[in-house]
């Protein structure tokens, strides 16, 4: 399924070469560096961040939950007005380059499925450079292991999870898939049913040589580690990746990767492309419930009897 319009790129980015090596400092700084794609990025987080404000009045849900020991391991648990049967359970994990942004920021994101009774839990982690990338990749793994022995209590069902992020929060959802759940002290590993990825970073090599390494310091072994194209996917839940088709052309090359590593792990994979969307817009593609995007991932996470393969 591919959304309407055209699969060009759009606007005026720079053309990326078959190789993102051959590509100098400054132009894989505008291939990544979203900010210097957008003109009015500010507008969208200021208008994200005063719509989860009243998200986060309005739902009857519970606010800023420990997860962990860590001062940032917090999420919310928000909590449909009316529930759907068995209460699947949407796991958000925002943006921001592992560097900015928080959970209260990206609660509006969850409002349509609110509205289709699924309970939503909104992630917060530690930011980059306070905390390493392979410290938030542990921080966002026991999130979901919380939510595993807890979300009964709030009326999920922790045997129907569904996981979805923006930009680095796909990559984190991504990271998540690929993990040995024996080392969370789960005795099985979470019955993931489905993933939604939205302009992910699947590759992390090229970050080492952007300008946000300033405040990743990624080390060759995270790369290695970290990288969700270069590691197995373990939890093999049926994954719907999609980006603005105004996106740069590194970040389609990353979604394209992700979608060939899937394929050839045998794990289901769909990518599409929001015409006329770029790296901020398609979020609101993800929470405008008339968008042909949303409605998809509504449609995984409504459909009776969904099952997702464990490993």
């Amino acid at each position: 399924m591919h959304f309407p319009g055209h699969r060009g790129h759009g606007g005026s980015h720079v053309s990326a070469p078959a190789d993102w090596k051959d590509l100098g400092e400054d132009d894989l700084d505008r291939q990544y560096i979203v900010r210097r794609q957008v003109a009015d990025w500010a507008a969208f987080l200021a208008r994200w961040k005063e719509t989860s404000a009243g998200v986060r009045r309005q739902y009857a849900g519970h606010l800023d939950i420990a997860y962990g020991a860590h001062p940032a391991e917090t999420l919310d648990v928000l909590l449909p007005a009316r529930p759907a049967p068995g209460n699947p359970v949407q796991i958000l994990f925002h943006g921001g380059y592992w560097r900015a942004l928080h959970k209260d920021e990206y609660a509006f994101a969850a409002v349509p499925a609110l509205e289709a009774g699924v309970v939503a839990v909104v992630v917060n982690y530690e930011l980059c450079p306070r905390i390493s990338l392979t410290g938030i990749v542990e921080q966002c793994r026991r999130a979901v292991a919380w939510t595993v022995r807890h979300i009964g209590a709030f009326g999920g069902s922790p045997d129907s999870l569904f996981l979805s992020g923006h930009s680095a929060g796909a990559h984190l959802v991504a990271a998540i898939l690929m993990t040995d759940w024996r080392v969370q002290g789960l005795a099985a590993p979470p019955a993931i049913r489905g993933a939604c990825l939205l302009s992910g970073l699947y590759d992390l090599h090229p970050l080492q040589h952007v300008s946000v390494q300033d405040d990743l310091q990624l080390t060759d072994a995270e790369v290695s580690a970290l990288s969700p194209v270069r590691q197995p996917i373990r939890n093999r839940a049926p994954v719907l990746l999609a980006l603005g088709a105004m996106e740069s052309p590194e970040f389609h090359r990353q979604t394209a990767g992700y979608a060939r590593h899937c394929a050839a792990g045998g794990v289901p994979a769909e990518a599409v492309e929001a015409s006329g969307r770029h790296h901020y817009s398609v979020v609101d593609a993800f929470a405008d419930p008339a968008h042909s995007l949303c409605q998809a991932w509504l449609a995984r996470i409504l459909q009776p009897g969904t099952t997702g393969a464990r490993s």
